[in-house]
């Protein structure tokens, strides 16, 4: 009986940190970026690569991202998110810091709170490029995606999961487990 108390406690604290971490985290999508200049509509630089980590607030419209560029012969002039799917090119929805991508440091743009809630509920309808003199419609091109449920981009390209999405989980493993064992052991003891 014990045990059974103890594994329903175990699952109680669980589920109020499940739900607890739950709504702080339910306006932040985490999305991430890869690509390349000849994914780019028409074809960028041959070389080019594109990688980005954004994480949106549905509530504000505030889009923290972290996009880097490599493989490219002139420095990013300007960046955009564009809405498209993968193949086709779109109209720009939300201007980027072309000095922050050049760097690969983290910036924020801002967006109206439905764009940015459109954005992270399709985001692979919305695409990340660079613009340079010589590749005025873009010399990179990157499709948004989502990252890994639970997971938090780490600024270098990976991700890790939430502490509270770990804790929860294990905390309603203990408890289940406690009540399994609860269970087992008073049908043990009523056999007896």
């Amino acid at each position: 009986m014990r045990a059974s108390r103890m594994g329903a406690a175990f699952a109680a604290a669980a589920l109020l940190v499940l739900f607890n971490a739950g709504p702080a985290l339910a306006d932040q999508v985490s999305l991430t970026a890869s690509g390349t200049g000849e994914e780019e509509v028409p074809p960028g630089e041959a070389g080019a690569t594109m990688s980005g980590e954004l994480t949106i607030d549905t509530d504000t419209g505030a889009i923290t991202y972290t996009v880097s560029v490599a493989g490219n012969s002139e420095p990013a002039a300007a960046a955009h998110i564009h809405r498209a799917p993968k193949g086709q090119a779109g109209d720009i929805v939300v201007p980027l810091d072309p000095q922050a991508i050049n760097s690969g440091s983290t910036a924020t743009a801002q967006a109206d709170p439905a764009l940015a809630k459109e954005i992270a509920e399709n985001p692979d309808q919305f695409y990340l490029n660079a613009h340079s003199p010589s590749f005025q419609p873009g010399f990179a091109r990157a499709q948004l995606a989502a990252a890994s449920p639970g997971s938090v981009p780490t600024g270098d390209g990976s991700s890790v999961t939430t502490l509270s999405t770990l804790l929860g989980a294990a905390l309603l493993i203990a408890g289940v487990g406690a009540i399994a064992f609860g269970v087992s052991r008073r049908r043990g003891g009523a056999a007896d």
